[in-house]
């Protein structure tokens, strides 16, 4: 009888630790996923290299001057305040590339546009192949304004089978618009006076040689002008590339059958269960072992205690 009591009491314990084990394991995790970790999805983003204007967004604020085509220039986190008190906001150039995995290219392709019109941007170009095996590739370049770049990426990536690749990547061009902008001020302000010059020119040689500055530096300023809107263009509509592709199809029986997304969907959760199960094994080790070594001896204890006494 006191050894069925005594297993009957090392049973409770076990039952117990591994309760408070379990919960742990439960509260850590859904702690991991309140922290914005998680494992679960069945695809990846292995290149983000700045996500959600980082560099803009920065808390980070710095005073920098320098010398921009002979004008002083303040910056900070969000802004750069030239030498004549323009203020230039952050300009960012915004592109993100998808390779999604689709049932119907052609389908697909409606979708992606119609996500582009509801986002309020264009698709710039489209181009559509059939591979000999019949599937059907196609690489849709999108214009999306950049305040719609993360929610055009969602709506884009509901369509898909698998999302085989996506990258985000943001390119801080804010110095250099500074400067050419600072070069284009510079050159406009030449020209107004080689057109003082000009009309105080009294010789032909004179007259000639202020011409041809003046033919230079307004060429300097048509090419200052250009970069300038190219460089607006750029940020203020991200660029969005994505590449849409079908798996080959196997019917069976009057059925069809994708071994393809099948075992990628395989290997994937595979994955995802192997991370999920290196976790599990990380947190019973530290903190099972932490909770479970102290109510195992206090257990032991008790029994001791209980033995003593009898």
């Amino acid at each position: 009888m006191d050894n069925l009591k005594r297993y009957a009491l090392w049973a409770l314990a076990g039952i117990g630790t591994l309760a408070i084990v379990v919960l742990i394991l439960i509260v850590g995790r859904n702690a991991v996923y309140n922290l914005g970790y998680t494992t679960d999805s069945y695809y990846s983003a292995p290149v983000t290299a700045l996500s959600d204007f980082a560099v803009a967004e920065s808390m980070i604020a710095f005073e920098e001057a320098g010398d921009y085509g002979g004008e002083l220039v303040s910056r900070t986190s969000s802004s750069v305040t030239m030498g004549d008190g323009t203020v230039v906001d952050p300009k960012i150039i915004k592109t993100g590339t998808l390779e999604l995995v689709v049932d119907d290219v052609d389908v697909a392709a409606e979708q992606v546009q119609n996500v582009a019109s509801t986002n309020e941007g264009y698709v710039e170009r489209t181009e559509v192949y059939e591979r000999t095996d019949g599937t059907r590739y196609a690489s849709i370049t999108l214009r999306i304004p950049v305040e719609n770049f993360s929610s055009a990426l969602e709506g884009i990536k509901g369509y898909a089978l698998v999302v085989e690749r996506e990258q985000v990547s943001a390119d801080d061009v804010t110095e250099d618009y500074v400067d050419i902008l600072a070069r284009l001020n510079n050159a406009k302000a030449q020209e107004v006076r080689y057109l003082d010059i000009l009309e105080q020119a009294e010789t032909v040689e004179d007259i000639l040689n202020v011409e041809r500055e003046l033919t230079y530096t307004r060429e300097l300023i048509e090419r200052y002008q250009g970069q300038i809107n190219y460089l607006d263009s750029q940020t203020s509509l991200s660029t969005i590339t994505v590449v849409l592709e079908e798996e080959p199809v196997v019917e069976i029986a009057g059925k069809e059958f994708r071994p393809g997304t099948t075992v990628k969907l395989a290997a994937a959760t595979l994955v995802a269960f192997g991370q999920w199960l290196v976790n599990a094994i990380i947190w019973l080790v530290i903190f099972g072992g932490g909770v479970g070594i102290p109510v195992a001896l206090i257990v032991w204890g008790g029994m001791k205690w209980r033995r003593s006494r009898k």
